[in-house]
């Protein structure tokens, strides 16, 4: 039993904790990744960088519908794909699949050209070594033997390509992992929630002085901070949760055919989530 002014107890609804409010404006952030927004910029951007996301966006779309020209034996429109590629990107590997799609078509001079503009601008030490000898062949009139694909080297061109099949599978893996993750935190922040109402509860029984009964001090203040460390926890998770899935999410849309891509970028102020649909 103590007097009323030793615990607050505020007859209008409790603001939220500090921190709480911290992890919530990330929530509600996360969340709008789910929707089938042209481009999402989680912080704000300079009109450059925003203009870089969107060249690299276009320049994804494109090399995806230059890999599948490219395979079904389309080599004339899959090196102009690549061309624009290169000018939106500027990665130089861009420049070698260029000079395989000249290749394929027989367009001699033109893949000569194009590899020896990919030694000019590539670092990549195999790529070179590779362009060399596909000039080497095409200076003696022979062909290389085709390929699946042109190419797909990550390494210093800073191409990154990864297959549908493990891509569906790490999508698949941040759904369920994203919805287990999120469903835990909502469990936790409504436990907190109900213990928060049951502490009221026990509050609210007072005596004629206004003393409340039954609650010690001690015992009140420890449910407090365990009450605020449930809903802080279970609100990160939540965070968590829904970060897994909007990424799952943006994944398996990348594995599905059609024009769109997502991309994530580093920007000056932040992450920035760029998509086009």
């Amino acid at each position: 039993m103590f007097p009323d002014r030793a615990i607050p107890r505020p007859t209008a609804p409790r603001a939220a904790p500090r921190s709480l409010r911290y992890v919530l404006v990330p929530c509600l952030i996360a969340a709008t990744w789910l929707a089938p927004t042209a481009r999402l910029a989680v912080a704000a951007t300079p009109p450059q960088a925003g203009r870089d996301s969107q060249n690299a966006v276009e320049a994804a779309e494109l090399a995806d519908l230059a890999r599948r020209r490219f395979k079904e034996g389309q080599f004339a429109v899959a090196a102009k794909l690549y061309q624009r590629c290169y000018e939106l990107a500027g990665t130089p590997v861009m420049l070698f699949n260029v000079a395989r799609a000249h290749e394929e078509s027989g367009q001699r001079d033109a893949a000569l050209q194009a590899f020896a503009a990919y030694l000019d601008v590539s670092t990549d030490a195999a790529g070179r070594e590779e362009a060399r000898a596909h000039i080497e062949l095409l200076q003696r009139g022979t062909q290389a033997p085709a390929q699946p694909v042109a190419r797909d080297r990550k390494a210093q061109d800073g191409v990154v390509v990864t297959s549908p099949s493990s891509t569906r599978t790490a999508s698949g893996i941040l759904l369920i992992g994203g919805a287990v993750v999120a469903v835990v935190g909502g469990a936790i922040y409504a436990t907190g929630l109900a213990s928060d109402a049951t502490l009221q509860s026990d509050l609210g029984r007072r005596d004629a002085a206004g003393h409340v009964i039954g609650v010690r001090r001690a015992d009140a203040l420890a449910r407090i901070d365990s009450i605020a460390t449930r809903e802080t926890a279970g609100a990160i998770a939540g965070v968590v949760g829904v970060m897994g899935l909007a990424t799952g999410l943006a994944l398996y849309l990348q594995t599905r055919p059609g024009a769109h891509a997502w991309l994530v970028t580093p920007a000056p102020d932040g992450i920035a989530l760029a998509a086009r649909f």
